[in-house]
């Protein structure tokens, strides 16, 4: 039981639409159009991944939603490979966070 006298407790919330892999490009290529984003940014970005890179991106993404109130992510994701989609899964499973791995 915890005392919660004065205090206002609210549920986590579910994001259910984020790229915590994208965390390594936020801010970037904000002068471009979408598909002009995925030529400059993503797709560059997604041939350069390491499973190390990739898992430090991903906690960061996740600790972050976790400091906004978030406790649930669906995370839509890129098909990556088997070493990169475990290193991905092994990064959240970490972080406390509920997540669905969702391949698009």
């Amino acid at each position: 039981m915890v005392d919660a006298s004065g205090k206002v407790v609210m549920p986590g919330f579910v994001d259910t639409h984020n790229h915590l892999w994208q965390a390594m490009i936020r801010g970037g290529c904000t002068d471009r159009d979408l598909f002009g984003w995925f030529q400059a940014c993503t797709d560059p970005q997604r041939g350069r991944l390491t499973p190390e890179a990739l898992r430090s991106f991903v906690r960061l993404a996740a600790f972050d939603a976790v400091q906004s109130g978030v406790t649930t992510v669906v995370d839509w994701v890129d098909i990556f490979s088997y070493d990169l989609v475990e290193s991905y899964i092994r990064a959240l499973a970490g972080t406390g966070v509920r997540f669905t791995y969702a391949m698009y």
